[in-house]
């Protein structure tokens, strides 16, 4: 009797070597893909003029665009406050409070969803292989969620902690909002001249 070759066994992706797991993660080629984009978002809003340029181009609708660019380029690792210090000046504290939070808001969903997706493509969507010492941050505490945040490059920290050991979305979803709010509230008011030092 005869019988169809047997394909080969595919290796676990827990097995392939780390690296050939990195560059085979479609999250991980998100997440640069994003940061080439906010890049290049940050040159066309130069070569227009800046954010009051594109105010004036489109009016209010601006405002619709500047919140998807500031979350952009806050996944990458340019700084986004020069789009949020704009919006305040542009628009004042009472909206730019608002699209500043709305536009880091969005950028920590972003960034928390690249790498809850990395880790599950390199084989460890628990965050179980990560090293020691990353497992001493209590990535799941809200406490962790919101205040990790005021430390330098701590927005990226806690999203890339938060996603890559799964945090409920739901909890990282209030603890980014609240955490959110009184830095763009600042931002607004020093943009918006609320503020004088």
């Amino acid at each position: 009797m005869f019988s169809p070759p047997s394909a080969p066994l595919a290796v676990p992706i827990a097995r392939r070597p780390l690296a050939l797991r990195l560059l085979c993660s479609p999250g991980l080629r998100g997440l640069l893909l994003v940061c080439l984009i906010g890049w290049l978002l940050l040159h066309a809003l130069e070569a227009l003029g800046g954010p009051e340029a594109v105010r004036e181009r489109f009016g209010l609708g601006a405002a619709a665009l500047l919140i998807p660019i500031q979350a952009v380029v806050a996944v990458s690792p340019f700084p986004s406050e020069v789009i949020a210090l704009a919006e305040g000046a542009i628009y004042g504290f009472a909206l730019g409070w608002p699209l500043a939070w709305a536009g880091w808001l969005l950028g920590a969903w972003l960034e928390y969803g690249l790498f809850r997706r990395i880790a599950s493509d390199v084989g460890d969507a628990g965050g179980e292989r990560l090293p020691a010492w990353l497992h001493r941050f209590p990535a799941q505490h809200p406490l962790f969620l919101i205040f990790g945040r005021l430390v330098p490059f701590g927005n990226h920290a806690v999203n890339a902690l938060a996603g890559s050991r799964r945090v409920p979305v739901w909890r990282f979803a209030w603890a980014s909002a609240l955490a959110f709010l009184p830095f763009s509230a600042l931002i607004a008011a020093i943009a918006s001249g609320l503020v004088r030092w």
